[in-house]
């Protein structure tokens, strides 16, 4: 590997840290005026998954419908925010 991308990738890391330490999922919301949509259906969504906040549902059958698809992701994101498993 060259070390353009060594450098590349370290710089990379450091702002993805960087924002995320400083923008909560809370605050990120206030920025989308648009009601947020169910990640299965698409309908209107109230509910998010409580590990990693990131992903929308409109109701418990679609979570347990999208949880195999979700899972893998939802792992990465809470280590990279530290509440890891």
């Amino acid at each position: 590997m060259c070390m353009c991308m060594c450098v590349y990738e370290t710089h990379h890391t450091f702002f993805t840290f960087r924002l995320a330490s400083t923008y909560n999922y809370d605050t990120l919301e206030c920025m989308f005026p648009n009601a947020p949509k169910c990640a299965v259906c698409g309908h209107e969504a109230t509910k998010r998954c409580s590990y990693c906040k990131s992903e929308w549902y409109c109701r418990r059958q679609c979570q347990v419908e999208h949880w195999p698809k979700h899972k893998a992701v939802c792992a990465v994101l809470r280590k990279e925010r530290g509440d890891g498993e």
